[in-house]
């Protein structure tokens, strides 16, 4: 078989597994939202102050991030903004801090306040109790990215100041008020939405991986604080796996095939891709198998727990 053959075959197969979790996670998505376990979940979310939290940590670094990329950008024209701003070393101890936090109370919370045995005795399936811990989980995730999109727009909104940005404009001998619509407007005029989009997938992609494991970690720990410490360390070993590659000699032709597949796991260079705009179906399957085997053993356990 061809190289192009075997690429086709791959592309094809990744795809067909693509659509049949797609419909599976459909199918318990609107089961849970059925019954009103996501509502339930996002309601404690949200009257948590651990929720705010998050979403004030994600934008003060996000923030933070954006205007060291300005000042990089006014040193350096043509830097890839958003290859850094996805990528850096700030994106990723963010996930792992702050997604093991969403998720830490997820069942370990209902032991601690003795609300488990009512939940796990409710006429719902276990996997129906499972998908609603996750979504609601998983949308305050999408949240902590909104401030970022406000960020992205700020840049579009200066690169042709219309109406209040041409009020700013017109005010360039007063420093900061002159610098910052001046950088936002020269990232603006070269952002691609191609990169931005993909980057955005691929950190929902990432985001919903992430979250299943820390629900899982969550389903079988029996307190917040060991739910975040297992999570953190499961998500730091999913983003290890990334360095196993150069364990592998790179001058051995026999041991090559095993170095590419190593290098299929690889997370930081997953979103290396994303960010320039390349979505490839073997990562989108990588973080969609993570997921799903993820939120099947978290299933499984809180069903264990059903029996007992």
């Amino acid at each position: 078989m061809s190289e192009a053959s075997r690429l086709l075959l791959l592309r094809v197969l990744a795809l067909g597994v693509t659509l049949l979790f797609g419909a599976i996670a459909l199918r318990g998505m609107l089961a849970a939202v059925r019954r009103g376990l996501v509502h339930k979940e996002l309601l404690q979310l949200f009257a948590s102050p651990i929720a705010w939290f998050a979403i004030a940590a994600s934008a003060l670094v996000n923030g933070f991030l954006f205007v060291a990329l300005l000042e990089l950008y006014a040193r350096t024209p043509n830097v890839p903004i958003v290859q850094i701003f996805f990528s850096s070393g700030f994106f990723w101890i963010l996930q792992l801090a702050l997604v093991p936090l969403i998720t830490m109370r997820s069942f370990a919370a209902e032991r601690t306040a003795g609300t488990i045995e009512p939940l796990l005795t409710a006429p719902v399936r276990a996997s129906e109790v499972v998908w609603g811990k996750f979504l609601g989980a998983f949308v305050l995730y999408l949240a902590l990215w909104l401030p970022t999109v406000a960020l992205l727009g700020a840049a579009l909104y200066y690169a042709s100041p219309p109406g209040f940005a041409a009020s700013l404009w017109a005010l360039r001998s007063h420093g900061i008020v002159r610098a910052v619509p001046e950088a936002l407007a020269r990232i603006g005029a070269i952002l691609d939405f191609g990169p931005v989009l993909s980057a955005y997938l691929g950190t929902a992609l990432l985001g919903a991986a992430w979250v299943a494991v820390g629900v899982l970690a969550s389903a079988v720990s029996r307190t917040q604080i060991v739910a975040y410490i297992l999570a953190a360390v499961l998500l730091a070993g999913t983003y290890a796996l990334g360095e196993l590659p150069a364990l592998v000699p790179a001058d051995s032709p026999t041991l090559a095939p095993l170095r590419e597949a190593l290098s299929g796991l690889s997370l930081p260079a997953a979103f290396a891709e994303f960010s320039r705009g390349v979505i490839d179906l073997r990562r989108v399957l990588l973080l969609l198998t993570t997921s799903g085997l993820a939120l099947f053993f978290a299933t499984r356990a809180v069903e264990s727990e059903r029996w007992r």
